[in-house]
């Protein structure tokens, strides 16, 4: 016990004048141990905090509003220079997947553009989801730069 009690003295970690005037007292180790013990168990505290994953799942429904009546409005504008129009069909998913019926060809319109991006004519008078899967795949059998019946255009663009 007499041995602990000296490495304990000896333990200071804070010595601020030379050894000639410092006394090395059991209170200052037990401090310094203390101290040390309480740097090691919180630096052990964050590393666990830290190092552990925690998987939370948290589903709320928004209740506050008649969320299922709003519709997002969006507009885009892309032009597929080497594509017919008569190739390009939009499908418009929710959140959950489910297939949006509610396009029509007043929401989306079809312009034949010409090599250097301008619109040529008129709209097509096409629905959104005029080409079915099975249609849309025949279709892209067909040889690059082939247009449909009429069509002048270099490619297409949805607006």
């Amino acid at each position: 016990m007499e041995a602990l009690r000296a490495a304990a003295r000896r333990l200071d970690a804070f010595p601020k004048v030379s050894d000639d005037y410092v006394v090395r007292s059991r209170a200052g180790g037990a401090l310094t141990l203390a101290c040390a013990a309480c740097c090691l168990l919180l630096f052990l505290s964050e590393a666990r905090y830290h190092l552990a994953a925690t998987s939370r799942t948290h589903l709320t429904v928004d209740s506050g509003r008649d969320a299922w009546a709003e519709k997002l409005h969006v507009e885009i504008n892309v032009s597929f220079p080497e594509v017919p129009c008569g190739m390009l069909s939009l499908e418009a998913l929710d959140v959950s997947g489910e297939m949006v019926l509610e396009l029509h060809a007043s929401h989306v319109r079809k312009w034949a553009i010409d090599r250097q991006g301008r619109r040529v004519g008129g709209p097509t008078r096409e629905t959104a989801n005029a080409n079915p899967r099975a249609e849309a795949v025949d279709t892209a059998r067909a040889p690059a730069g082939s247009h449909s019946a009429g069509s002048h255009s270099a490619g297409s663009e949805f607006v």
